[in-house]
């Protein structure tokens, strides 16, 4: 996901990915501040997703607003999901979401 956010954000095509994650999420962070802009990432089919990717996210939301940029994601998926984001495990996470029930879509 965080390679989908470059290939976005990135100025020009010949930019190198870092490959060190701690690099990777520095320059992310200074890309999406240096935008000045809203950044949104879309994620469908998120009831797929692993629990450790969910606090990821949530980590790499937290670091960008440390700098003063704004990342927000937004999850499609299942009613699994709104499930699992009630879990006690992922209850950090659950509390920062707004869930939203599209029925008969």
């Amino acid at each position: 996901m965080i390679s989908a956010l470059f290939c976005d954000l990135r100025r020009s095509k010949n930019e190198k990915i870092p490959s060190q994650p701690e690099q990777r999420e520095r320059e992310l962070r200074d890309l999406i501040k240096n935008k000045k802009k809203l950044v949104v990432l879309f994620v469908d089919e998120a009831h797929d997703l692993h629990g450790k990717t969910l606090i990821a996210l949530k980590r790499l939301i937290e670091v960008i607003q440390g700098a003063g940029g704004t990342l927000s994601i937004v999850l499609a998926g299942h009613p699994k999901l709104s499930n699992d984001l009630k879990r006690p495990t992922m209850e950090e996470i659950g509390a920062r979401a707004t869930i939203f029930m599209l029925e008969g879509i």
